[in-house]
């Protein structure tokens, strides 16, 4: 006598295989720890570039708009790495920086 699968069961299955694959395939990926880190700090930037207007502290001097009262304040809380000639905060524009960099680094790859 043959035994039926249900819908359930065939979808269970499905999943289980599909969750196998996925399982071997990051078990790959962190078997160097370069690797490793690599994607973690790929991951890290591509949140930080999608957020930055919100993980900025000023988000209007990460985009250049300039602040002549902050000219060249030194590193403290307010401005962790300080601000520029033009009173922009240092901190906020290298945020904004890695949405150029990441772009940058995705036309190269896709014209290569």
């Amino acid at each position: 006598m043959e035994a039926k699968i249900t819908k359930q069961q065939e979808f269970r299955i499905k999943m289980n295989k599909r969750l196998d694959s996925v399982r071997s395939f990051f078990k790959i990926l962190f078997r160097n720890k370069l690797t490793g880190f690599s994607v973690i700090f790929i991951a890290f930037l591509i949140f930080v570039a999608i957020f930055a207007p919100y993980l900025a502290p000023y988000p209007d001097e990460g985009q250049g708009w300039i602040n002549l009262g902050n000219k060249f304040l030194s590193p403290g809380w307010a401005h962790p790495f300080g601000t520029d000639e033009m009173g922009r905060d240092l901190f906020s524009r290298i945020i904004f920086g890695a949405r150029i960099s990441l772009v940058v680094s995705t036309i190269t790859i896709a014209v290569r």
